[in-house]
């Protein structure tokens, strides 16, 4: 099976992070690696208290006190990703059921290049491709 990981880009609200980690068990064993990027100006308690939170729980804990765009946060982190397939994944997308992210993978072994779902900020092109 190759190897999988799960970008997360945030902007520092520590109640949405905290929210999000907290369901983040439910999944875990579906992917390699979290690599959660916090892209903000915010407070070092803050920080803190994230980078505590992604490093208990197995994930790789990345800080920019710059407010970045959800690209630039992903490009940045996709440089420093080893695994071989990736989801990119956003702090109000919460997996309540185990087995959706690993079916989603699954997707990419029956031959597709990619599985998105049809979320309004995706662009159209990529939404005819899913509805396909």
């Amino acid at each position: 099976m190759k190897s999988r990981a799960a970008i997360l880009p945030d902007c520092g609200d520590p109640y949405v992070a905290l929210f999000w980690l907290e369901f983040f068990p439910r999944w875990k064993k579906e992917i390699d690696r979290l690599y959660f990027d916090l892209n903000s100006p915010v407070q070092s308690e803050i920080v803190d208290v994230i980078r505590s939170e992604v490093e208990s729980l197995g994930g790789v804990f990345s800080y920019n006190p710059s407010m970045l765009s959800h690209g630039e946060s992903i490009k940045n982190t996709l440089a420093r990703v080893t695994e071989d397939r990736v989801m990119l994944v956003e702090n109000d997308a919460v997996v309540f059921k185990p087995g959706v992210v690993d079916a989603a993978f699954n997707y990419l072994d029956q031959g597709y290049d990619i599985v998105a779902d049809e979320r309004i900020s995706s662009s159209l092109t990529l939404c005819e491709v899913v509805r396909k």
